[in-house]
């Protein structure tokens, strides 16, 4: 939130660097735009307009300019961009890639990323960031796409729901994806969700079966067939007590009371 108007000097030099670069700025790129020829008061300058709130820091030397100068209401970039910035060569996953293909329609306070880096999560004005670090091996299933210039890497709707379970196992990721499943199965395209399944791990695949056979969705047999290679048995979560002979896993039957068959 901005909290001081802006002097001339100010909004000129705002209006240059959008002119140039956008909304989203480095200190090295503004840096020949600030009237002052002193680095310390360069700094000083950006610092001050970070503090009233027109220049957002992302991370070190990344700013986001947060108002659109011709109004002076708040314009604020692409939450999925401010992540790749973040995380440079990251994706976007999990409910916020969902949100982006209309699947997920509550309101979000977290953006989580996929990356082959480790990275902490950040928090810009009240939104979180989060960040989870996989191998090449998992590194697939997203598409690039622009917002209002800015690009920014999204799981496909498939891979989003894969995600959910491969890297947060837990009662609440089962039940939200079958509940998408069971409400949106037209949405997803199910040939290519088998054909990632195949490419994740076995305790994810499983999961996947169990919910496909509740549903009554269609698969692949080579999804069963690779769930079947390891004697070792699965968990959907820690506390599960029911077990599924077909798919080697344990569940809590009370996921499935809301969902029907198709």
């Amino acid at each position: 939130m901005t909290s001081t108007v802006l002097n001339d000097t100010q909004r000129t030099f705002l209006e240059e660097i959008i002119v140039h670069f956008g909304m989203v700025v480095s200190y090295e790129q503004i840096a020949p735009y600030i009237p002052f020829r002193d680095d310390v008061a360069r700094r000083r300058f950006v610092s001050q307009l970070s503090r009233s709130g027109w220049l957002v820091r992302i991370k070190k030397g990344l700013y986001q300019v947060a108002a659109d100068i011709g109004s002076l209401g708040t314009l604020t970039i692409s939450r999925f961009a401010i992540a790749q910035h973040l995380l440079p060569g990251s994706y976007v996953s999990f409910e916020s890639a969902l949100q982006y293909h209309g699947l997920h329609d509550q309101l979000l306070q977290t953006t989580t990323s996929v990356g082959l880096q480790q990275r902490a999560s950040v928090t810009l004005e009240g939104y979180t960031y989060r960040f989870v670090k996989t191998s090449e091996q998992y590194f697939f299933g997203f598409e690039e796409h622009v917002f209002d210039g800015q690009p920014a890497q999204i799981a496909t709707a498939e891979k989003a729901l894969i995600d959910m379970v491969q890297f947060h196992r837990s009662i609440y990721s089962a039940d939200r994806v079958l509940e998408i499943l069971s409400e949106n199965h037209e949405d997803v395209d199910q040939t290519r969700l088998t054909e990632y399944l195949l490419r994740s791990n076995l305790t994810t695949q499983r999961v996947f079966g169990l919910l496909f056979d509740h549903l009554k969705l269609s698969y692949d047999d080579r999804l069963a067939e690779s769930a079947r290679r390891s004697p070792a048995v699965s968990r959907v979560e820690p506390q599960g007590k029911a077990y599924n002979a077909k798919w080697r896993l344990y569940y809590d039957p009370g996921m499935f009371r809301h969902y029907r068959s198709h």
